[in-house]
């Protein structure tokens, strides 16, 4: 069906783009970590920006992360009650629990952006002095992220229970 295409389409679109920035932030913050253990015990002089700049990067990785998992539906799930009902009951239960996803990702979106702008602007980083917007910036973008991938997922049950079977 062409709709389930362009939707997992997309859906890979924003999984790659994701995970490319995940491993590079992944790695960034193995680096640097190596780096301060190294300055720490072979140097003798502890840096003070790794940690600070991890914190950040690591906030980000988080949420990119959760969004990725979402689309491969990998969060914990408690299924042993759900497998005892009929399989269309299990359907209308799956695109319920997509409606609470769509639901509280849009919250995190609404709720980060509000975090981002009238907390964030006010307090700085220590190290870096950069405003701790960009920090909580990491939790609106991962709400639009989980937002996106909610919504195809949604999409992606709906049609698969109530669509035109393949045949």
């Amino acid at each position: 069906m062409l709709l389930t295409r362009k939707i997992n389409w997309l859906g890979n679109l924003f999984y790659k783009i994701t995970y490319w920035a995940g491993a590079t932030l992944l790695s960034l913050i193995f680096l640097m970590m190596i780096l301060q253990v190294f300055c720490r015990y072979a140097l003798s002089r502890a840096l003070s920006w790794p940690e600070e700049t991890s914190l950040v990067f690591f906030s980000w990785v988080v949420f990119l992360g959760a969004s990725m998992a979402l689309k491969d539906r990998g969060h914990i799930g408690i299924t042993f009650l759900i497998d005892l009902f009929p399989v269309r009951f299990r359907n209308m239960i799956k695109i319920l629990i997509d409606f609470m996803v769509v639901f509280f990702a849009g919250y995190l979106l609404i709720f980060g952006w509000k975090l981002s702008v009238f907390v964030g602007a006010k307090q700085t980083t220590t190290f870096w002095n950069i405003p701790y917007f960009y920090l909580y910036l990491s939790t609106c973008v991962g709400g639009g992220l989980l937002l996106i991938q909610g919504i195809l997922l949604l999409t992606e049950s709906l049609v698969n229970s109530f669509g035109p079977s393949e045949k």
